[in-house]
């Protein structure tokens, strides 16, 4: 059986790109992408330059959620790992499968409201739920 808290790693990845994929399919609407230098600041003014303000605003959004789901990533992985480990060293279920499936679950939701203020909280809960789970990581493994 795998341990699909592992298998939740991956998952992140791939949820982590979506938006980025979003963002991109938005902008190839009504411009061309240039993918020479996708992130250098000529190909960005162009794409300002070309988009209606609106789908330019889409567009920014959705960058923004990509990168603050990658620069999550190493939390979550730190978080996973430490799980997997206090649960092989010491056979103590520290709930590493059902954190995972939450944290998951409160990212989907994340990347749903990052328009609005609501991102705020379902963040800050993804934070405080890796750090928690760290915390009964830590407890187990003492």
């Amino acid at each position: 059986m795998p341990d699909f808290a592992l298998l939740a790693i991956p998952a992140f990845t791939i949820l982590a790109v979506v938006p980025h994929a979003y963002a991109l399919s938005t902008v190839k609407k009504h411009t061309q992408w240039s993918n020479a230098n996708g992130r250098g600041e000529g190909n960005i003014q162009h794409v300002k330059k070309s988009l209606p303000p609106a789908v330019f605003a889409t567009y920014e959004r959705a960058e923004a959620a990509h990168k603050n789901s990658m620069e999550n990533l190493p939390l979550f992985i730190g978080t996973i790992l430490s799980g997997v480990l206090a649960e092989k060293v010491t056979r103590t279920d520290v709930g590493n499968a059902q954190f995972a499936a939450v944290f998951l679950g409160l990212r989907i939701l994340y990347t749903l409201l990052y328009a609005s203020h609501a991102r705020s909280l379902t963040w800050t809960a993804t934070v405080v739920l890796c750090f928690y789970q760290f915390y009964k990581a830590a407890v187990a493994l003492a």
